[in-house]
């Protein structure tokens, strides 16, 4: 049986192997994607360079961006989320370091 993911309060904690990803190819790559009816939490880096958080959960949403470029595609890195919706809040974290937060809003549409 599948695991629900709580899109109410989470984290998510991953590694990227070294030589996985070049940070600086100007490239999509996909890391997370996650998806339950209409919500989804997404982890992607951009052909921008940019490491990307999408959250959408029953009309909430989010979306957090860092540049990613410098970082060195010869080690690993650790790649963070963590959300709490009662909070309001995202944080994304690269190898234990605070990249970007964002509030959780609610959707006009």
């Amino acid at each position: 049986m599948k695991e629900k993911l709580d899109f109410n309060e989470g984290t998510i904690s991953f590694w990227v192997p070294k030589g996985r990803i070049i940070y600086d190819d100007n490239k999509f790559a996909q890391l997370f994607y996650h998806k339950e009816g209409d919500s989804i939490i997404k982890i992607i880096k951009d052909e921008d360079n940019g490491l990307k958080v999408y959250y959408l959960y029953e009309g909430n949403k989010c979306i957090l961006n860092t540049p990613v470029e410098k970082l060195d595609d010869k080690d690993k890195h650790m790649i963070t989320i963590t959300w709490n919706l009662a909070g309001k809040k995202i944080k994304l974290y690269i190898d234990g370091e605070l990249k970007d937060e964002g509030n959780i809003k609610v959707s006009p549409f």
